[in-house]
């Protein structure tokens, strides 16, 4: 065999070896999908079963999830063994925060059970967040009413009572969004969201204008500052103002704005929370 025929067997058979290997990686790629997708499609029976108290059937899909994804089988098996616990606060307000920036996934939901710090209807309520999630309409309206309602970007426990209001306001109307969308799936959840803000909007009252709220979030930044005091409440700086007429030396207007409707409102607010 000349050295010319012995480099094009060579390149023959180098050819005949990748086409092998990228059917072979075709094959693996195209199980390792199937794979998933009877991993997910068995989940989330499982977890349809066990929000139904349906645990007899939770087990026996777990028995077939176990042979199919057994890193899955471990997470379910413990949720099954696991008895409801108790709303812990800061677990619930970790788990809306990730809801409300589509970061929130089933293990999280699922830990959280585990570790107790979940009741039943919490679960249940979190993996119906999970399902409409999904839904690209649903999170565009979520992202319009977190923008309209004013709610800024950042944990939750460093909101004051202006941003815990929005945020109110905001798990509130997705709360109604979702038990809507539940009994009839053809609802526009963006015409949903608006309607229940310019109801909101059309209320009257002071504490519902994101405007309104937003001014009085200035102006009482504006008093800590002139306070030199970054922790004063609103109730603190209303008696400031009330004692010290030189405390706060804008127009008379402006001052008397804050005085008499945006630090009295910022109070209502707070009591309320």
């Amino acid at each position: 065999m000349s050295n010319q025929e012995r480099r094009v067997l060579i390149a023959s058979v180098d050819d005949a070896l990748s086409k092998k290997l990228a059917r072979e990686s075709q094959l693996d790629a195209r199980s390792e999908r199937n794979r998933t997708k009877q991993s997910e499609e068995l989940q989330a029976q499982f977890t349809a079963a066990i929000l139904q108290n349906d645990f007899e059937s939770a087990g026996d899909i777990l028995d077939q999830l176990e042979n199919v994804d057994p890193s899955a089988f471990a997470s379910k098996a413990e949720v099954l063994a696991s008895p409801p616990g108790f709303d812990d606060r800061r677990t619930i307000i970790t788990l809306e925060q990730l809801s409300l920036n589509n970061q929130l996934t089933s293990d999280m939901v699922d830990e959280a059970f585990i570790a107790g710090k979940l009741t039943q209807s919490s679960y249940q309520s979190f993996y119906s967040d999970l399902g409409q999630q999904k839904d690209e309409r649903f999170r565009n309206s979520v992202d319009w009413l977190k923008s309209a309602r004013g709610l800024p970007e950042g944990p939750a426990y460093n909101y004051g009572a202006i941003q815990r209001k929005a945020n109110q306001e905001i798990l509130g109307i997705k709360a109604a969004l979702i038990t809507a969308r539940e009994r009839d799936p053809s609802i526009d959840p963006l015409a949903f969201v608006k309607r229940e803000v310019e109801i909101l909007e059309s209320s009257g009252n002071a504490a519902d204008q994101v405007a309104i709220r937003q001014e009085a979030d200035r102006v009482i930044a504006e008093l800590r500052i002139e306070a030199r005091d970054p922790d004063a409440t609103a109730q603190d700086l209303l008696n400031r103002m009330q004692s010290d007429p030189t405390f706060y030396n804008v127009l008379p207007a402006k001052r008397d704005d804050a005085l008499n409707r945006l630090l009295p409102m910022y109070i209502d607010l707070e009591k309320q929370q």
